[in-house]
């Protein structure tokens, strides 16, 4: 496991596994470069930090224009 922020492609293998099983990357932040195929929510956005509470996926509330 990383102490860092993980940068991640959304068609990744490890992208894909934080996907699937959200409760094994608790306490996780990634930052998402480009999204998967398909787009599935939260993670609807790229160029975006993401971060895991308890399980459970949610977009970062930061906005870069």
């Amino acid at each position: 496991a990383s102490n860092g922020i993980d940068i991640l492609d959304g068609g990744s293998a490890d992208f894909i596994e934080m996907f699937t099983n959200p409760s094994a990357f608790a306490g996780r932040i990634i930052y998402l470069t480009t999204l998967g195929t398909p787009q599935v929510a939260p993670f609807v956005q790229a160029n975006k930090f993401y971060f895991n509470e308890n399980g459970i996926w949610f977009p970062s509330s930061f906005i870069f224009a």
